[in-house]
């Protein structure tokens, strides 16, 4: 007995090892399938937002920076428990900074076809909400909102349980040691060919810590950008108060449509021009029968996807408005407007913004004599989608409340919206527009065109675009032959920027279609002069000239002794152009 139980005694005393090699396996696979889920959580948004599936599993370099560091932290003989908690916070903190990073870059790049650009668009948070909110239901902003912040927090916690797990496990485990030397080789070798090769390793993903760092640093950089932006501001007052007299020469109405996501994809993309092309075939037959000249070009916007009233702005003050932060100045500045402007020279000036749901005070800064906003519309039809009413039932308004009984000139600023993503829902044009009313009709559905949506981006797709396109040019073709035939007018036709890269494709130019049309031929000869061409489909090549040419243009045209003083403006304003697509 006492043999055997010395015998027993013996085997457990073996068996221990064992068992205690298996629970040291067990927890190196934990480690290891922790440290590889973490990974590819790090990389997802990286992927998705260069549009590359191998950066899933290729690490960032910084990734793998961070992973190093908390494998040398259990190395580490001498360092405290306080130290290493230190080290876990840091590294924590830093990994979801930059998946922070990533996920918006995606975001905005799916949208608007470039990068975040922290110091503006951080002021575009409640926008975003709001366009959530409006293109789907109400609350959808803040749940995707909620769920970015639940996806961080999940992010933090699972690196802070991991960063916990590398730091307590002994330094002599083999598997410490190999992470160790596998993340110094593969930083080794990834800065070797690097700096031989001048471009980043095909091993390691494309690393986030410049795109942080220049953001940050960028945020310092608020002075500087203001005092140029100042500059311009003042350079542009300057030149048009050289002006002896602005705008004095145009004698006749001025009608100004601006068309929401009207871009240069209508005309470069064989799918969208293939559909929109019957449009303008009919449109301009039907214009040159009633006496229109036409004439079209492109222009470069400012803004892409969306922003409009940075185009706009830009449109009307002959000032490149880049972003927000000079918008913002812009409001605040000396710089005359193309209605104020006109209205000095006896104009009666109206601003027709349907999109307008909410009191806009900003909009003073513009000089309209007259300022029509939804609420002023008495619209009681549908809200479709992002659009709140239809460009038809907006132009009717304006036309009988200011157009049709107007006695002194009139410049009429319609910015239209039909044409606004999801382009799911989309008005049909009403040839009888007495019949419009009080806009109820549109609750019935053959007054409505439904598209399907597309699974490729949540929208109407290209057939939504085009149809949300054409509606638009319908719309200002009968209005042009019903109720401005008669008048002694200047019609201009814009778009404000291209719609969002799912429609119109990532790296395409920011140009927009301008047409000018009027029955009187020395009215569009300063547009022939500066390279217009007759139709509705314009032709010229890549570059186009800056949307703030329009205004430009006009004043040095239509104004007694102008100077041409705008070439000292003509340089984009340092730190921000260049951070555009």
């Amino acid at each position: 007995m006492p043999a055997d139980g010395a015998r027993g005694h013996a085997a457990g005393q073996q068996q221990a090892p064992a068992t205690a090699t298996a629970a040291t396996r067990r927890e190196a696979v934990r480690d290891a399938t922790s440290l590889l889920a973490v990974l590819l959580l790090y990389n997802l948004p990286l992927a998705y937002a260069q549009n590359d599936v191998t950066l899933i599993w290729r690490p960032a370099p910084e990734t793998l920076v961070l992973f190093y560091l908390l494998a040398a932290a259990r190395n580490w003989r001498q360092a405290s428990e306080r130290l290493t908690g230190l080290l876990v916070v840091a590294v924590s903190v830093l990994g979801g900074l930059l998946w922070i990073l990533r996920i918006v870059d995606a975001a905005i790049v799916s949208i608007y076809d470039r990068t975040l650009i922290l110091y503006l668009d951080l002021g575009y948070a409640g926008d975003l909400i709001a366009f959530l909110d409006q293109t789907a239901f109400i609350g959808l902003g803040w749940l995707a909102m909620a769920g970015v912040l639940a996806a961080l927090a999940g992010l933090l916690v699972a690196g802070w349980r991991l960063a916990r797990r590398f730091a307590r496990v002994p330094h002599t485990q083999v598997g410490a040691r190999a992470l160790l030397l596998a993340s110094a080789v593969l930083l080794l070798a990834g800065a070797v060919v690097a700096l031989g090769r001048g471009q980043e390793p095909h091993a390691l993903g494309p690393s986030s810590l410049p795109r942080l760092w220049g953001e940050l640093a960028e945020l310092g950089r608020g002075a500087d950008r203001a005092e140029r932006q100042e500059q311009q501001l003042s350079a542009a007052a300057t030149s048009v108060a050289n002006v002896t007299r602005p705008m004095d020469l145009l004698d006749a109405d001025l009608f100004l449509f601006i068309v929401e996501s009207y871009g240069h994809t209508v005309l470069a993309n064989p799918t969208h021009f293939s559909l929109v092309d019957p449009t303008y075939q009919r449109m301009e037959a039907s214009l040159t029968a009633a006496g229109y000249q036409i004439h079209s070009h492109f222009l470069d916007s400012p803004a892409y996807g969306g922003n409009s009233w940075l185009a706009d702005a830009t449109l009307t003050t002959g000032v490149w408005i880049a972003d927000q932060e000079i918008y913002d100045r812009l409001l605040l500045s000396r710089v005359p407007t193309l209605a104020t402007m006109l209205s000095a020279v006896g104009f009666r000036t109206v601003n027709a913004q349907p999109a307008n749901v909410t009191p806009w005070p900003e909009g003073d800064y513009f000089g309209f004599d007259a300022k029509y906003y939804y609420h002023d519309y008495g619209f009681r039809g549908p809200v479709l989608g992002w659009p709140p009413m239809t460009d038809q039932f907006a132009i009717d308004q304006i036309h009988r409340r200011e157009v049709a009984a107007a006695v002194d000139p009139l410049f009429v600023q319609y910015v239209l919206i039909s044409s606004h993503y999801p382009f799911r829902v989309i008005p049909r044009y009403i040839p009888d527009w007495d019949s419009l009313g009080d806009g109820s009709l549109y609750h019935r559905d053959d007054a409505l065109v439904r598209i399907s949506r597309q699974r490729d981006n949540e929208t109407g797709g290209s057939l939504g675009f085009a149809t949300a396109i054409n509606y638009t040019l319908e719309v200002i073709e009968g209005y042009l032959l019903g109720y401005v035939a008669e008048r002694d007018a200047l019609v201009v036709i814009v778009g404000d920027h291209q719609p969002w890269s799912g429609i119109s494709g990532r790296g395409q130019p920011r140009s927009v279609p301008i047409h000018v049309l009027s029955k009187r031929e020395d009215l569009l000869q300063p547009f022939v002069a500066r390279g217009y061409t007759p139709g509705l489909v314009p032709r010229q090549p890549l570059p186009h000239p800056g949307m703030e040419t329009f205004m430009r243009g006009l004043v040095e045209d239509f104004s007694t002794t102008a100077t041409g003083g705008w070439a000292t403006i003509d340089e984009p304003i340092f730190g921000v152009t260049e951070l555009l697509p």
